[in-house]
């Protein structure tokens, strides 16, 4: 009978003793060791002190939460794995570290190491909402919103449910805030200085091999094919989504390439160097080439004009930022003889109705059939018959003496 009574008395002394052993020699700890590099200037080593503190008590308060995600939120585990680590970032103000204690202090390889001894803290549970989501990446900083601009936006491409068009465009606009997203994500083309640097050649060595500054110079130029390539080539494997949607932009854009005059024997050697545009559309590679070196309408160096003819049909310009009744771009042309002359302003940054039909008439008059369809498709309506009567320049060509025209001469004049 008392054998049996100590054995039910028996886990009640055990806990008992627990108890007393927790009291008299403390909880149970944890230590852990923060680096914190030499500061430039002297300061009192209370103070580098204070800072490996604080830097641990950062790191243990990040740890210790568990995130709870909905059952609703759509968000992969990858990306909810991303933003638990990175953008996640809940206030703990009412955190404590108990029994906060340096053991000792060293130095090595130009940082100082503090060794601390604490009592690891309980787990929170912190439940998340689509909403907790949507609202951190919105308080992000400007720094950390650069860091994970791409990561990011690959994300909310993946998940369109969760972050609609124009939270993508505040997120990416943010950080580059010129023409690289309304040509990326929306098709568009809205102003000249889209289009500005579309045939900018820059050599390999110009390039950044920097992601973050390689997107600073696409967002000013995000129709030029190097620099499009030259981000595609930085990305990191892991945003595919983001990498693929650049991807089908890249290949969409026209390709500038220098190529030198090879010397013959009736033709002695030339230092000159003829510039192409490489397209999908072999037969608009050949009419452009055709036009720049036996018309002498060189369309390479007049982006506005390149970009027309080239951009897929996808792409949708802003008519009313190149053109008009309004434009000032009626100086670029100059009726003498009843012959047009195009000068060098001339498709550069502006066109006007007497432009575009200027252009359309010599795409017919030389057959060039994917020149003149290209043209006609984005901006026919601008040369209404209207226009074509009532300019004395536009006269129809005389089919009898076309072959004693000079190469040069055609159906609206001397280029």
């Amino acid at each position: 009978m008392i054998k049996r009574r100590w054995q039910m008395l028996a886990p009640f002394f055990t806990i008992i003793l627990l108890l007393f052993s927790a009291s008299c020699f403390g909880s149970v700890t944890e230590t852990r060791e923060i680096e914190v590099a030499k500061p430039r200037y002297p300061v009192p080593m209370s103070t580098v002190e204070g800072y490996a503190k604080s830097k641990l008590v950062r790191k243990i308060s990040v740890e210790r939460i568990r995130y709870v995600w909905s059952a609703q939120t759509s968000v992969s585990f990858e990306q909810k794995k991303f933003l638990e680590d990175s953008i996640l970032k809940f206030s703990n103000d009412d955190f404590e570290l108990n029994g906060l204690k340096l053991q000792n202090t060293s130095f090595r390889t130009g940082s100082y190491f503090f060794k601390f001894e604490y009592e690891p803290p309980t787990i929170k549970n912190v439940h998340l909402s689509d909403s907790d989501v949507l609202l951190a990446i919105q308080r992000l900083d400007p720094k950390t919103r650069r860091e994970y601009l791409i990561p990011l936006t690959n994300m909310m491409l993946a998940n369109k449910t969760l972050f609609s068009d124009e939270r993508l465009r505040e997120h990416w606009t943010t950080v580059l805030p010129n023409s690289s997203f309304d040509a990326l994500f929306l098709k568009k083309v809205n102003d000249f200085a889209a289009v500005k640097f579309i045939v900018k050649r820059l050599p390999d060595e110009q390039l950044p091999n920097q992601l973050t500054e390689a997107l600073k110079l696409f967002d000013l130029a995000p129709f030029n094919k190097k620099i499009c390539d030259k981000v595609l080539a930085l990305l990191s494997d892991d945003t595919p989504v983001f990498a693929n949607r650049l991807r089908g932009h890249c290949v969409s854009l026209p390709n500038v390439v220098l190529v030198e005059n090879v010397s013959n024997a009736d033709q002695p050697k030339s230092e000159k160097i003829i510039k192409f545009v490489v397209l999908k559309n072999k037969k608009l590679e050949n009419e452009i080439n055709t036009l720049t070196n036996v018309e002498g309408v060189t369309i390479v160096d007049r982006p506005l004009l390149l970009s027309i003819l080239t951009l897929p049909k996808k792409y949708q310009f802003d008519n009313t930022a190149f053109f008009g009744e309004n434009s000032a771009s009626r100086a670029s042309t100059e009726c003498l003889d009843r012959k047009l002359k195009m000068n060098s302003t001339f498709g550069v940054k502006k066109l006007s109705n007497l432009d575009v039909a200027a252009l359309i008439s010599l795409f017919k008059a030389k057959n060039f059939t994917e020149l003149e369809s290209a043209l006609s498709e984005r901006l026919g309506h601008y040369a209404n018959q209207r226009t074509l009567k009532a300019n004395p320049c536009l006269v129809a060509p005389d089919i009898k003496n076309n072959s004693t025209k000079h190469h040069n001469d055609s159906k609206i004049g001397a280029f």
